[in-house]
């Protein structure tokens, strides 16, 4: 197996729970990557490895492979997936070992385009949607579960991928033409489920996801776009107070919705 980083074993760690972080990757890593991996490596409360794959595609080839390398070293419990274009915050490998799920995962986002053209960001974990007869975007809060979740930071138990066949992953397609049905990471999840075992995602801890632009980047200007707004709309309640107050000083009018305006802003 090559790129293969590891922690010595040694009286020390041979017990602590060990996880092997797995990255496919053409062969570009940021150094967010690489900060969070020593990080993780010095905390001292894991045994660890860390396998960038490098090179394979298409991201089902990538992604097998990985397992196939994990399962064959068969040393470690956990098998992290962590995207190259996906950064989490450092306490995402605390959180999600502290979840105890058999697949759990960190809240990445993407872009969806709507039929209109539009673009907005929702979260790639989804949950089966009966008046829509698929799978639909779900927004949830803390740790929940779903059907679906991405592989973008990602952990999973050993016996998952050991109960199941491979390939673990692989793309769909919808006829003969090979049109595309469903990405990889729909199928996992779905073999996952049919070997009995429940999804989670952390909707309490956010990714950076790299699609274009960071999509934390466009919350933080969504979210002060808001707050500057509400922030505004603050103000103008203010001044039609003081309107009123000129108009006649006798009545003293309470602030006009303020506290409903300043529950509107979001952190």
């Amino acid at each position: 197996m090559n790129n293969l980083i590891q922690s010595s074993v040694n009286e020390h760690n041979k017990d602590l729970p060990s996880i092997f972080i797995a990255q496919p990757t053409l062969g570009a890593v940021r150094p967010e990557h690489v900060m969070n991996i020593v990080g993780w490596f010095l905390l001292g409360k894991y045994r660890m490895a860390y396998h960038p794959g490098i090179g394979s595609i298409p991201h089902d080839r990538a992604r097998n492979i990985l397992v196939a390398d994990f399962l064959e070293d068969d040393s470690y419990d956990y098998l992290l997936f962590l995207d190259a274009n996906t950064i989490a915050p450092f306490g995402a490998l605390e959180a999600l070992m502290e979840a105890d799920k058999d697949v759990c995962s960190i809240t990445a986002q993407t872009f969806k385009v709507s039929d209109s053209g539009t673009r907005h960001i929702v979260p790639t974990s989804f949950r089966w949607n009966d008046k829509k007869g698929g799978y639909s975007f779900y927004i949830g809060t803390g740790v929940e579960e779903v059907d679906i979740t991405h592989m973008a930071c990602t952990l999973i138990k050993k016996e998952v991928l050991q109960e199941m066949e491979r390939p673990w992953f692989s793309f769909e397609f919808a006829d003969n033409n090979g049109t595309d049905l469903i990405g990889e990471e729909f199928s996992f999840s779905r073999r996952v489920r049919e070997a009995g075992y429940k999804i989670f995602n952390r909707y309490d801890m956010l990714s950076h996801h790299f699609v274009n632009v960071d999509t934390n980047t466009v919350n933080s200007i969504i979210v002060r776009t808001h707050n500057n707004a509400i922030k505004e709309a603050s103000v103008a309640f203010e001044n039609a107070k003081s309107m009123q107050n000129l108009i006649d000083p006798s009545k003293h009018h309470k602030p006009i919705g303020r506290e409903s305006i300043d529950k509107l802003k979001w952190t």
